[in-house]
């Protein structure tokens, strides 16, 4: 409603001044107080029209829009060029933004699906030790997941013949790179599959 009084600002103040000279009392600088507040809400319209243009939200994303609400509105906070009035609202907007969010940061859950999306992954965390804390504990979960090393061995067969040549070339060498990479041992393997998925590129889409 603001936003499109602004914008009619000129219209108003002639109506206001015909119609009746006692109501149009606002001042410049509160008209200015007006236009930057404008601005200042205007990060929580964007986020409002982001979310609202999805048919669901993922949780990872709210750490995402929290930290953008709270870095936009910071900037509005002990700016000497800024109305006072301005700058008391936008501290207001962002002590509130703390108290709402800042716990999420501390969410294993809402860490790990950061860490999970691949639209953010480790550029999701505001620091290196948020994402130290998820992907140690999203490691020690996949430590116990199976991702197909426990399927049953094929029952072994009699040799009949010799090896190929291509198998008996490279039958040593197999070998050692198994007994490097940790063969079969489950726990090497889940981490080693969260580091190639961390390693990826992140999704634009």
């Amino acid at each position: 409603m603001v936003d499109r009084i602004l914008k009619i600002k000129d219209p108003v103040l002639s109506t206001l001044a015909i119609i009746n000279n006692d109501l149009n009392t606002i001042t410049f600088d509160e008209w200015n107080v007006l236009k930057v507040l404008c601005q200042i809400l205007k990060i929580f319209y964007d986020v409002t029209n982001e979310i609202s243009s999805e048919n669901y939200i993922s949780i990872s994303k709210v750490t995402i829009f929290s930290r953008a609400m709270v870095n936009y509105v910071s900037g509005f906070t002990n700016n000497s060029i800024m109305p006072t009035e301005i700058c008391s609202v936008a501290k207001i907007l962002k002590d509130k933004l703390h108290l709402r969010f800042d716990q999420l940061e501390n969410n294993e859950v809402v860490m790990q699906s950061i860490l999970l999306d691949p639209r953010f992954k480790k550029q999701g965390f505001p620091n290196d030790q948020k994402y130290q804390s998820a992907y140690q504990s999203l490691s020690r979960k996949v430590q116990i997941v199976s991702i197909g090393q426990d399927a049953q061995e094929p029952e072994a067969t009699l040799g009949i013949g010799p090896l190929s040549g291509s198998e008996t070339i490279w039958k040593d060498f197999d070998t050692r790179v198994i007994a490097v990479s940790g063969g079969s041992n489950v726990t090497v393997a889940g981490i080693l599959e969260l580091d190639r998925y961390i390693a990826e590129p992140i999704s634009l889409s």
